[in-house]
C-alpha cells in the first residue's frame, strides 16, 4: 500500500509548487536527500498520536529512497571505473609503439627486402601444420611445412623465395593454413605479424587503435600476441 502525505505539510516545507510558480526548472519538481529527510521528520512530528503512521510504510519509503540513491552512486562509480580503464588501456596501447604484434589477418605484406612474418593459431596439438602463400592471381607461390605443432600460436617467416627459387614481388599475399592430423585437414586461423607505428586514442569509447606498418589499422583489443 502506498502511503500519502498531507499537501499542507509539503507546502509548509516548500516542497510543493502552486500553480503560480514556474515549472520550467526540472530540478524543482524533484526531492533531494535533504528534502526527503526533512519530509520524513515532519511526517513523524505531525502524525496523529491516536493513529500513528504505519511503520511498514515508513520503512518502505526509506528503502525506496535508499535504493534510488544507491543506484545513482553506483552509476557514478561505474563511470569513474570506465574512465580509469580507458586511460589505462590507452597507456598500454601506447607502450606497443615500435613492437611487433600478431593480429587477425589472412593477408601478409612482403617488403622489397626481407621476409614476411605471420602466425597460425593451433587449437590443439597437430601432427603437421602446412601453410600456402598465395599471390594476387590466386596462385600458390610457396608451400611451407611447419611440422608437428603443439596448441598455441605457431610463428613462421617466409623469406620471399617462391617455389621456382625466385624472389616474389613485393606486395600483399594471402596466407592459408591447415592442421593435418590422422589424414584429415582442418583450416586454421591466420595472424599477420607487423610493427606498430603509432596509436590513435579515440574519445568515443571505441578504444585505442594501432596503426601498423603494413597491415593498416586494427583495434587494440584484437591483438593476439605481443612479440
Amino acid at each position: 500500500m502506498t502511503s500519502s502525505v498531507n499537501t499542507d505539510v509539503l507546502s509548509s516545507l516548500g516542497l510543493l509548487q502552486n500553480n503560480s510558480q514556474s515549472s520550467s526548472s526540472t530540478s524543482s519538481n524533484k526531492l533531494g536527500q535533504s528534502d526527503f529527510l526533512k519530509l520524513m521528520t515532519t511526517q513523524l512530528s505531525n502524525q496523529d498520536p491516536t493513529k500513528p503512521m504505519d511503520s511498514a510504510n515508513f520503512l518502505s519509503q526509506m528503502a525506496q529512497f535508499s535504493t534510488v540513491s544507491g543506484i545513482g552512486d553506483l552509476q557514478t562509480s561505474f563511470q569513474q571505473l570506465a574512465s580509469s580503464m580507458s586511460s589505462n588501456e590507452g597507456l598500454q596501447a601506447s607502450s606497443l609503439v615500435g613492437h611487433s604484434v600478431a593480429v587477425p589477418s589472412a593477408q601478409g605484406v612482403l617488403p622489397a627486402q626481407g621476409g614476411m612474418a605471420a602466425a597460425v593459431d593451433v587449437p590443439s596439438s597437430a601432427a603437421d601444420v602446412v601453410v600456402d602463400i598465395v599471390d594476387q592471381t590466386g596462385q600458390v607461390v610457396k608451400h611451407l611445412d611447419l611440422g608437428p605443432q603443439g596448441a598455441g600460436l605457431a610463428q613462421f617467416n617466409w623469406d620471399g623465395t617462391t617455389a621456382t627459387g625466385t624472389r616474389g614481388a613485393a606486395g600483399a599475399y594471402t596466407i592459408k593454413a591447415a592442421a593435418v592430423t590422422g589424414g584429415q585437414s582442418t583450416a586454421l586461423d591466420v595472424y599477420g605479424v607487423d610493427n606498430v607505428k603509432s596509436v590513435t586514442l579515440n574519445s568515443n569509447g571505441t578504444g585505442p587503435q594501432l596503426n601498423l606498418s603494413s597491415l593498416g589499422t586494427v583495434d587494440f583489443s584484437k591483438v593476439k600476441q605481443i612479440m
